[in-house]
């Protein structure tokens, strides 16, 4: 039973773990790229950051066939799933640590109700 569900979602974050820092690195290739090229800024603006991580992202999803969203059992079309898969995956490393840190609190706060429901019950 739990196979089926956690086996698949297991995968899918650790799918996020190694696609976000390959999306990071390609960025930063970008940006020192830039350095050596006259009449260039020296870095991206914050929004040309966005578009290009989304964009470099959105390959990278494609080319895998990866869609975060699919595992979690959203219905979003194939495109869709790779866009807001992107989109996730272009917060960076930093995002995505604080994503797992949120995920981290949710069986905290499922069990900690249902202990608690339990003690009640007893009382």
């Amino acid at each position: 039973m739990f196979e089926e569900t956690f086996v698949p979602l297991s995968l899918a974050f650790l799918g996020l773990v190694f696609f976000t820092p390959l999306i990071d690195g390609v960025v930063s290739f970008l940006e020192r790229i830039m350095l050596h090229i006259p009449r260039l800024p020296n870095n991206f603006g914050a929004r040309v950051s966005f578009v290009l991580t989304v964009a470099v992202a959105y390959c990278l999803c494609w080319r895998a066939g990866f869609d975060f969203y699919a595992y979690l059992g959203m219905g979003f079309t194939q495109q869709e799933g790779w866009f807001v898969t992107a989109i996730l995956l272009s917060g960076g490393t930093k995002a995505l640590k604080r994503y797992f840190d949120l995920a981290n609190l949710i069986p905290v706060g499922i069990f900690g109700g249902i202990s608690s429901a339990l003690r009640r019950r007893k009382e």
